[in-house]
């Protein structure tokens, strides 16, 4: 039974991995797409910002 035992550590390692770079990819995706749509709005206020008031 050891050879089974060993086997299904692998498995279960295998899937925890997997699930673990499943999540941080879904959230560095979030955070990159967040960031980026900072940055167009803070474009589009510096854009609206710009002219100068005398």
């Amino acid at each position: 039974m050891p050879q089974l035992d060993l086997t299904w550590f692998f498995f279960n390692f295998l899937i925890a991995w997997i699930l673990v770079l499943l999540v941080l990819s879904v959230l560095y995706h979030q955070n990159w797409s967040s960031e980026t749509d900072q940055e167009q709005h803070t474009n589009q206020d510096s854009s609206h910002n710009n002219q100068w008031r005398w």
